[in-house]
């Protein structure tokens, strides 16, 4: 709840947050508070870590490392300069200055070398007062490398009174816990702007009711924490005294910051109190020193459950206490199992024993904890520590066992290997008690029995297992498979049909799943359902057969989220109290696909194929360690022990009743709320508010460049972009409808448009983009007009009648009622797009003759558009802004620009070289549209259907393409590297069926680069891609169809069936499949008309895979298009083999050759020619040129020759030197000759 005080708005504090910076080095940032500049090396924009929003500004470690900010002048004073930092490391030196620049030389300011500490979300609140408006900032850091300093939400704030600028009250759903001295049931947000005649916080009262008698209160009180939403920070302060009927009023000084400061109201409970209770809290009124009284909109408060701390960080002298498990005995007993991690917080191997607590009155009390797997303390052994526990109660014969993992030195999932023995691999131990938990037997190793010796690990699913309808007993299991199988985990059970004499092990349920639980679903039937490693969704598998083989739930993937990787609990209602299936399952984890947080319990009726959102009940909302356990306690009462936000082990007891009606606590309604606009340097965002739900576009220029997409009931943080998902995909379109409909949106063009962009000459203009839905849209091209209507969707289109080339730039605009665009300075002449992978991509500026070429690089009539792909294929692990771009929507920026050495820099040099020339040739404008992406296989650029439709390459587009064999394997390897960091800390990947998004994914260069721009008329392609495609034999086989698929389908989309489409054969270099490629290349151009090939045989590298002189390769290009696009020539393509003629042991080559003659480029016999002996062996062979298009090459071998060849090797030495007399080499060939 939230109200806004009627008082005449304060002069709000200037804020940045770097939100909409580019991650990635920091030179030069415009921001609202002004420039920031850094050199080289000094400082970078981070996605990694914030204090708010997305990004936060790092000073690298290092000697004196600077970012300087330049403040434009205000006209008020200021009065501090305000900021949330965090030092990097403990480690030594850390000196941090803050100066700003006064009388010609630099004044410190601020002193930070014990101020700023080390600790998580930003801990330091720094606040300098400023005796003057600075015109110039500096911050220095000096620390160790590979560490510095963090800084975000730099704000100025203005030396005027204070006033209060919000109230916030937030209901905060997290268990009031016995056992802890403080509770929190509410939190209120002040929010205020000013620093002069501080107002402060003076008394507050707060209504108390609910189920709860005030005899189960120890204690109530008010705690403050100043600008830390931290809880943790909170201090007591002031008094306050419970009234009659559960009214509590508190009276006090607390004084106010400028900006955000936050209040707490927290209980303690009696050790007596009933668990079964809830308490409900609001507040009534807050009263402040200005004399304002603010009264809440709504007296309603959250339901706050009851529960006991069972274990606390440090408590007995264990450090943590984590992996919980729990069962409920045949006397109705609960037994919870859990780690006693004594040294430290970190998993096996180390100081790690089994603890059980134990509750005789349903989880009210629990018996003190104690050790009943300990294999020892010997340090050289890593203390000999055994671990993840799970529970499981014989319904037939009362017997309890727990199973865990023994780790005999590093023997867990890291160092655990082949074999069976302890030093061998990790140890798979039960221990059982007979007379309800209070005994248990010594370990019992059973890993000999179960686990496969080639296996590098075995252990149970931690949490709990079942006794199954027939006797049989259960528990979830993992296994690793081999070293040469990667370590690959995967789900399984472990079982005992003689009631845990002797025990058994399926196989494996799914790829890279552990951590799992299982229920029957029907008598013999077992659901498996796995965390799932590779995304945030869990993975359910049912198996009739006992784990011999398995089948996907129809859940499987879909219905049940996960923060990524995470372990849950499942439980059979049934199965539990009656020891028969049934249709009711509870299932509880964090409900969260941002972090682990927001503890929920869910049910379903349907054996698990719905989880209805009225039946989910959250109970902590705050991150935890997230690990869960489920028991029946009785018919109508469910038991939980979890990791919480605040005890290691939380127990609460849940009666169904409430699981079944549970509405959401927050966010229940969907229905708008608000409609914004905000800014963010240049760019705008439009939102639209639900009570669950934040949707925005952020547009610049007129076009959107980012969505965003948050849900507050499972990411109240704002952490994950639920936009950036394939999933939400439907849902961001309806919720974008929506707000186009609700906004003062004005129209704006499709990313394919800009300023100083070049249309094609001789073709209809179609111009499209989006508006306000069923708006009309006037749009003007020069003297053109035309009406267009936008669709429900929002988006228009309209087409122009074709123009000619003129050296006037035309103005192009999108006018609705709502605002107008204007695109200004466009030119009318021949635009080409040039695409492939880094050869194409390589910039002018690191080119051969970049030193003369960039500074003459001044085209007025030459322009440029490069589209700047985010995550590129080269090596190393993607930052998570990097994963997140990975969406079609989001990979690639880039804007028309004149040409100037500015931005022809880092344009294509390729592209470069064929517009210039073009250019000059036709004296027309020319627009170069750069797509390239080093890396890319052709397959990316293809279509996905045109792919499947392909009977040759439709294997392609099946399954994950990280594992699809089809594939080129150095590609795959490439993908999985970049992405290795993302998938193994469980960060979101935009995937679909195919897998995570990436530059080398089959179609996905296609969707983020070349839709968007397909109907945009062309004059034609360019196309330097083959690297890729060229790694092995069979890979080299299937480019004919997939060079020929993607030519065909482009001109298919693009509505030209004659589209010229040119491109670069690749040159020469020591690579074994390169010759047989570049037959390949050749095949394709003489098989599909309109288009050409250059030759670029006599411009290779021995080794490196980037020739650098890239203007032969411009050139030759552009005389292709001369000659078959524009006709100003009449050949513009090297020599290339026609016929061949036996004459005697000679054999004649006829060329259709190129310009005039052919001749040698040096003077000497034609070289690299070689012949084949019947033998199979290839000869070298003299050669002449015999007439202007024949070369005679004479055998060596003293009989009639079988085949012939030319520069065949893949980097023939010396160099092949056959060219026509404008110096173009001939195309390498290999020729058979028939008898």
């Amino acid at each position: 709840m939230s109200w806004y005080p009627g008082v005449e708005a304060a002069a709000k504090p200037l804020l940045t947050g770097f939100e909409l910076a580019m991650p990635g080095a920091l030179r030069e940032l415009n921001s609202p508070i002004g420039t920031w500049r850094a050199a080289a090396g000094h400082a970078e924009v981070t996605g990694k870590y914030h204090y708010t929003g997305k990004q936060s500004l790092h000073i690298f470690g290092g000697n004196k490392r600077r970012v300087e900010l330049t403040v434009p002048a205000f006209t008020v004073p200021l009065a501090f300069l305000a900021f949330q930092a965090e030092r990097w490391t403990s480690r030594k030196p850390f000196h941090f200055r803050v100066e700003h620049f006064s009388d010609g030389k630099w004044v410190e300011i601020f002193n930070g070398d014990r101020a700023v500490v080390v600790g998580r979300s930003f801990k330091s609140h720094v606040e300098i007062p400023l005796k003057t408006n600075p015109a110039r900032l500096r911050f220095t850091c000096t620390s160790p490398d590979r560490s510095g300093i963090l800084i975000d939400d730099v704000a100025l704030i203005p030396a005027v009174p204070q006033k209060i600028a919000s109230v916030i009250v937030d209901d905060v759903q997290v268990p009031v816990l016995i056992g802890l001295e403080t509770n929190p049931l509410l939190r209120i947000r002040v929010e205020t702007t000013g620093t002069l005649k501080s107002i402060a916080l003076t008394g507050a009262a707060a209504m108390l009711s609910g189920s709860i008698a005030e005899k189960h209160l120890a204690a109530v009180q008010w705690l403050a924490s100043g600008s830390s939403a931290n809880f943790g920070d909170a201090k007591p302060f002031g008094e306050s005294s419970v009234v009659k009927k559960g009214s509590l009023v508190f009276n006090g000084k607390q004084t106010l910051r400028s900006g955000a400061n936050y209040f707490w109201l927290s209980v303690k409970l009696s050790e007596r109190a009933d668990i079964d209770r809830i308490v409900k809290t609001s507040c009534t009124f807050l009263k402040f020193s200005d004399g304002y009284t603010h009264k809440p909109q709504s007296a309603a408060g959250a339901a706050h459950r009851l529960g006991v701390a069972v274990r606390q960080g440090g408590q007995g002298g264990v450090h943590t206490c984590r992996i919980p498990g729990l069962a409920t005995t045949l006397k109705g007993t609960l037994i919870g199992v859990y780690d006693l991690r004594n040294r430290s917080g970190g998993d096996l191997p180390g100081d790690i024993d089994v603890g059980m607590s134990r509750s005789t009155d349903g989880g009210r009390t629990w018996e003190r904890s104690r050790a009943i797997m300990d294999m020892g303390r010997d340090a050289r052994w890593r203390y000999d520590g055994i671990g993840d526990p799970a529970v499981l109660v014989d319904r037939n014969t009362g017997t309890i066992w727990v199973a865990a993992t023994w780790s005999h030195g590093n023997r867990s999932w890291v160092g655990s290997g082949p074999g069976l023995k302890p030093e061998e691999t990790g140890q798979l131990m039960l221990v059982r008690s007979d007379d309800d938990g209070l005994t248990w037997s010594r370990p019992i190793n059973i890993t000999a029995q179960v686990k496969r010796p080639e296996w590098c690990f075995l252990l149970q699913g931690p949490g709990k297992g079942i006794t199954m309808t027939d006797g049989t007993l259960v528990f979830a299991a993992q296994f690793q498979d081999t070293p040469a199988n990667k370590r690959l985990p995967r789900s399984s059970i472990l079982f005992s049909r003689d009631h845990g004499k002797t025990w058994h092990v399926g196989t494996g349920a799914f790829d890279d799943t552990t951590e799992a639980q299982v229920v029957e679903l029907e008598p013999g039937v077992l659901m498996l359902n796995c965390r799932y490693n590779r995304e945030n969704r869990r993975v359910v598998m049912v198996t009739r057969d006992m784990g011999r083989t398995w089948a996907k739930h129809p859940t499987h993937r879909e219905a049940l989220i996960e923060p990524r990787a995470c372990m849950a609990s499942l439980i059979s209602i049934n199965g539990e109290r009656t020891g028969k299936p049934g249709s009711h399952l509870l299932f509880s984890n964090p409900n969260s696909l941002a972090g682990r947080n927001h503890i929920t319990i869910k049910a379903s009726n349907d054996r698990g194929l719905t989880w209805p959102e009225e039946s989910q009940l959250l109970l902590d909302e705050w991150g935890s360690a997230g690990y869960s356990c489920l028991s029946m306690i009785d018919d109508k009462t469910v038991g939980i022990l979890y990791e919480g936000s605040r005890a290691h082990m939380t127990f609460q007891r849940v009666k169904l009743a409430d699981i079944a009606t549970a509405t959401p606590v927050k966010h229940s309604s969907n229905k708008p709320t608000a409609f914004t606009r905000q800014y963010r340097g240049k760019a705008i965002g439009y939102s639209i508010r639900t009570e669950r739900r934040r949707y925005t576009e952020w547009v610049e220029n007129g076009r959107a460049i980012v969505r965003e997409l948050y849900d507050y009931a499972i990411d109240p943080n704002e952490n994950t972009n639920l936009a950036t998902q394939q999933m939400y995909a439907e849902f961001v379109q309806r919720l974008s409808r929506r707000l186009r409909k609700g906004v003062n949106m004005p129209p704006r063009f499709a990313r394919a448009f800009g300023s100083h962009m070049v249309l094609q000459q001789g073709q209809p203009i179609p111009a499209w983009g989006t508006a306000k839905p069923e708006a009309k849209v006037t749009v003007t091209l020069g003297t053109q007009k035309q009406i267009a209507t936008a669709d429900a969707d929002g988006r228009w289109e309209t087409t122009f009648s074709a123009l000619k080339a003129k050296g006037l730039s035309l103005r192009l605009t999108a006018e609705t009622p709502e605002g107008k665009t204007t695109l200004d300075d466009i030119l009318v002449g021949e635009v080409w797009l040039c695409a492939g992978q880094s050869n194409m991509e390589w910039k002018l500026s690191q080119s051969a003759t970049a030193k003369t070429a960039v500074p003459a690089a001044k085209h007025a009539r030459l322009r440029l558009f490069n589209f700047v792909g985010a995550a590129r294929g080269s090596s190393g692990d993607y930052t998570p802004e990097l994963v997140e771009r990975l969406t079609p929507e989001r990979f690639s920026s880039g804007q028309w620009r004149e040409c100037s050495p500015e931005s022809a820099a880092p344009f294509s040099a390729v592209g470069f070289f064929f517009g210039q020339k073009l250019l000059a040739d036709l004296d027309v404008p020319v627009g170069l549209i750069n797509v390239a992406m080093g890396g890319t296989p052709a397959e990316a650029w293809v279509r996905r259907r045109a792919l499947a439709a392909h009977p040759q390459l439709k294997l392609m587009v099946q399954g994950n393409w990280l594992q699809n064999k089809s594939l080129e394997p150095w590609c795959r390897g490439r993908g999985a590297s970049n992405l290795k960091r993302a998938l193994s800390a469980g960060d979101y990947i935009p995937s679909d069926d195919l897998g995570p998004n990436h530059s080398f994914k089959p179609a996905f260069m296609w969707d983020a680069a070349l839709a968007p721009l397909r109907s945009l008329p062309l004059a034609g392609a360019l196309w330097y891609q083959g690297e890729s495609n060229a790694e092995s034999e069979w890979r080299v086989a299937q480019h004919d169809a997939v060079l020929s698929t993607l030519i065909t389908d482009w001109r298919a989309q693009w509505k030209r069936p004659d589209l010229p489409f040119i491109f670069v054969q690749l040159p020469a270099m020591k690579r074994p499949h390169w010759p047989a490629f570049r037959a390949s290349q050749q095949r394709v151009q003489d098989a599909l008309p309109h288009t050409g090939m250059a030759v670029t045989i006599d411009l290779g590298h021995p080794t490196d895979v980037h020739p650098r002189d890239k203007q032969p390769v411009g050139e030759r290009l552009e005389r292709l298009a001369l000659a078959f696009v524009y006709g100003e020539s009449p050949c513009g393509g090297s020599p290339r083999f026609e016929s061949a003629e036996r004459r005697g042991d000679s054999v004649m080559l006829h060329l259709a050759k190129g310009r005039h003659e052919l001749r040698t480029s040096d003077e000497a016999p034609p070289a690299g020619f070689e012949v084949r002996d019947r033998k199979g062996r290839w000869i070298s062979a003299e050669a002449r040129i015999h007439e202007a298009d024949t070369v005679m090459v004479i055998s060596p071998l003293g009989h009639a020759v079988e085949a012939v060849r030319y520069a065949w090797t893949p980097y023939p030495e010396p160099k092949v030197n056959l060219v026509d007399e404008d110096g173009l080499p001939a195309s390498p060939f290999e020729a058979e000759l028939s008898f």
